[in-house]
């Protein structure tokens, strides 16, 4: 009934994945989080679809009526699992820098880029002002007499994330490396 779980979950969240970024390409969500969130939400009652009438022919002979619950129970759990693990990616990875760098290194000659070569063909300025603008339009900021100031959104959003970094003794982004 292990086997029936991993399956499951694999099967069910690659397919969820699969349409939440089919959904993001036709009509891109104003909140990812929300929608990566909802979409995971949807397909939770699939897991148990999915478990329950795709057996595997060989365990569903052999398997006793108690491991039903405990199979579902693996599914379901790597379904979560792997949710955490697609926003981590969404998050860390997918973000439009990162995948401009590891694309930039893919096209260099010898697959190999030295940092010059990134800085030449990136501005940490344009990065600078699109991220302001993104927290402008959000309303997590806003600008006055030429300044940035925090909007109670973003008071909000720093005060729940430096809890949280105290909380599980987690460092910053810029501490990790």
């Amino acid at each position: 009934m292990l086997t029936r779980g991993i399956l499951t979950a694999v099967s069910v969240s690659l397919a969820w994945i699969l349409l939440h970024l089919l959904a993001m390409h036709i009509r891109p969500a104003r909140n990812h989080f929300n929608a990566m969130l909802a979409n995971y939400l949807l397909s939770l009652p699939l897991v148990f679809l999915v478990y329950r009438w795709f057996p595997l022919p060989a365990e569903a002979a052999t398997a006793d009526p108690g491991s039903f619950g405990l199979g579902l129970f693996h599914a379901y759990l790597l379904h979560l699992l792997l949710f955490f693990q697609y926003v981590e990616f969404f998050y860390h990875v997918e973000r439009s820098v990162t995948v401009r760098f590891l694309v930039m290194i893919l096209l260099a000659r010898n697959r190999t880029a030295h940092p010059a070569d990134i800085q030449q063909d990136y501005s940490l300025e344009d990065m600078i002002t699109r991220r302001l603008a993104d927290l402008e339009q959000n309303r997590f900021i806003e600008k006055r007499d030429g300044r940035w100031h925090n909007r109670a959104k973003g008071v909000l959003v720093t005060l729940v994330t430096a809890v949280a970094l105290w909380f599980f003794r987690s460092k910053p982004q810029s501490e990790r490396l």
